[in-house]
């Protein structure tokens, strides 16, 4: 009897480890992009913020000086941002996305015109339009991505940006003349000249995506470009802001 419990007691204490090692291993976190190669998404949304220039010149008139100031407000505009990544080493992701937008520019052109009879005796006028500011950019980024739990990741990225601008500058005025004596004048139009450059700049930002089943899920991206461009005005260059903070929302495709 004696010698059955010790057969008992030796199996049992010989049976522990392999109990254990039978547990199951805690799980870890799966993320999201677990097993893809790469991805492509596609986003809708806007550009915040918005920019200010004022570019100023003088002409002959009636042997005296008339001073002109164009100023313009501009910016802020929905925006269209594809991007595709290739997983280059764990969870980072070598990328590229492009982005494009376009918005109006209010323009304020303000002129003090000489009277053609009374000498020192300059007319105001002011005269308001509408031209185009358009932008189109090519960001490069790496991205970490990190997975929250099954079906939730966030990943941070950066690199370099080359944001492609168009913006209509002004370069003269045209003014119809009142009747005499010539007490008021009024700026019949602002003659304009449309100019690209390229700003090369860095981008940061961020994505968070939610799976809706293994390959597909919503992504909302926040990224921050900012650059300027020197363009040529009416007597010189001016500066040309581009870029600024985006954000959008969209879908997101793994494989």
């Amino acid at each position: 009897m004696i010698m059955r419990k010790l057969w008992l007691l030796v199996f049992g204490v010989a049976a522990l480890p392999v109990a254990a090692n039978a547990q199951p291993a805690p799980a870890s976190v799966p993320s999201p992009s677990s097993g893809t190669r790469g991805f492509v998404a596609v986003h809708v949304g806007s550009q915040v913020g918005s920019s200010d220039l004022t570019d100023s010149f003088t002409f002959a008139q009636y042997d005296e000086t008339a001073s002109v100031a164009a100023r313009q407000s501009y910016g802020g505009h929905v925006l269209v941002n594809v991007e595709g990544g290739w997983r280059v080493w764990g969870q980072v992701f070598a990328g590229v996305a492009f982005s494009t937008g376009s918005s109006s520019i209010d323009a304020v052109t303000d002129a003090s015109i000489p009277n053609p009879i009374f000498f020192d005796q300059p007319r105001a006028a002011s005269l308001q339009a509408e031209f185009d500011h358009k932008e189109r950019a090519v960001h490069l980024f790496a991205r970490y991505i990190l997975p929250i739990n099954e079906d939730l990741e966030v990943g941070f990225s950066a690199g370099p940006s080359f944001i492609s601008v168009s913006h209509e500058v002004v370069t003269g005025i045209t003014f119809d003349e009142g009747a005499a004596p010539f007490t008021t004048v009024v700026l019949s139009g602002a003659s304009t000249r449309k100019e690209s450059e390229t700003a090369a700049t860095l981008n940061i930002g961020a994505n968070v995506t939610y799976r809706l089943n293994p390959n597909l899920g919503v992504d909302g991206f926040l990224r921050y470009a900012k650059g300027n461009v020197d363009m040529a005005g009416a007597t010189g260059d001016v500066e040309v802001k581009a870029g600024g903070t985006q954000i959008g929302i969209g879908v997101r495709y793994g494989f």
